[in-house]
């Protein structure tokens, strides 16, 4: 399992970011900085797929964020014991000051 502190996304599995569930990320655009929750890691098992001889199981993140409606694009994501990376995300609900985003790994 690679150092949870260190996030290499083309080689990441669920497995590092399963322990910060329901923890608070920080969502970082051009529009701004928004507290983000991680709500969900799913896995899609058996739809493993090479990469660079490791498999890795499909999974996805869901993040609930107390916002307006975000867009979808490229964020840097934040946490207190993760290295900063660049994910993007995309809305897939929402309401009034909230919503949910996604990010698929395959």
């Amino acid at each position: 399992m690679p150092d949870p502190s260190t996030i290499d996304l083309a080689t990441a599995d669920a497995s590092v970011f399963r322990p910060h569930m329901n923890t608070e990320f920080t969502l970082r655009c051009v529009a701004g900085a928004f507290p983000a929750t991680l709500i969900g890691v799913d896995e899609q098992p058996g739809a493993q797929r090479e990469l660079d001889s490791q498999k890795r199981t499909p999974f996805s993140l869901v993040f609930h964020c107390q916002s307006a409606l975000l867009g979808q694009g490229m964020y840097t994501l934040n946490h207190a014991e993760l290295s900063a990376c660049d994910i993007f995300l995309s809305p897939f609900e929402g309401g009034d000051g909230w919503c949910k985003l996604e990010a698929v790994f395959t």
